[in-house]
């Protein structure tokens, strides 16, 4: 997804017949927080999409550098 810089601890939580899966992604620090919701929402529905899990995305923003 355009605008994740990263993913990490994903974990898979497996409740018999229900799966839910849960990650942090890295975000531009400067994006408004709309955007980073917005950009963790599409992170979730391609994951519901392609696994048929519910996903929780939290957001890391991070510092990005920039080259000159």
């Amino acid at each position: 997804i355009p605008g994740v810089q990263d993913v990490h601890d994903i974990h898979v939580h497996d409740y018999g017949g229900h799966k839910m899966i849960s990650l942090h992604i890295k975000v531009d620090s400067n994006l408004p927080f709309v955007k980073a919701h917005e950009i963790s929402s599409q992170v979730e529905d391609t994951i519901k999409n392609k696994t048929h899990c519910e996903a929780i995305v939290h957001i890391d923003p991070v510092q990005i550098t920039r080259k000159p």
